[in-house]
């Protein structure tokens, strides 16, 4: 049986903030105990290991590590996702850089990728409307970093990294 591979980026926060958002995904994200909050750059797809694991060590050797700032939440149909305002331009360059590999084919534009940590996931829009208004009236600017690239298996029960590539590249 194939894995189903994904690529995750987890990042630093400082502890209180790391707290507040997982207290809040408990109870409202329904993955909050499979995976860690992370970005999401690779979604799940069957993918030859040794050329993912290639490109993902390029894409490291060349990518400095990223901050962000994320300063409130966002409902999106039935999610609340954590946006960031500054740092996403980089993010979704190297979510783009991600897929020009092995994954080209399995690129999807529709919707267009977000860089985001997901929060909460109900079936009510109205509802994540009203948990991102919650949640952006409590969390306040959150400042974090992207250091590394995990390669995970998404199988059940629980996501997996099986590999981590640092980012290493230097800031232009």
């Amino acid at each position: 049986m194939a894995l189903v591979l994904a690529v995750a980026g987890y990042p630093e926060l400082s502890d209180a903030d790391r707290d507040g958002i997982e207290s809040f995904r408990s109870s409202h994200d329904p993955q909050a105990r499979r995976i860690d909050l992370h970005f999401t750059l690779v979604f799940p797809a069957q993918a030859p290991l040794a050329e993912l694991r290639d490109d993902l060590a390029s894409a490291a050797l060349s990518t400095a590590p990223i901050d962000f700032t994320i300063r409130g939440a966002e409902a999106m149909d039935r999610h609340v996702f954590l946006v960031p305002d500054e740092g996403r331009a980089e993010i979704a360059a190297l979510h783009d850089r991600l897929y020009a590999g092995v994954l080209k084919s399995q690129l999807r534009n529709d919707p267009p990728y977000v860089p985001h940590i997901t929060v909460a996931a109900k079936f009510d829009p109205a509802e994540c409307e009203r948990l991102a208004r919650e949640l952006g009236t409590s969390l306040g600017v959150v400042r974090g970093r992207l250091t590394h690239l995990d390669l995970v298996d998404v199988s059940p029960p629980r996501v997996r990294t099986i590999e981590r590539f640092a980012l290493c590249g230097t800031k232009a």
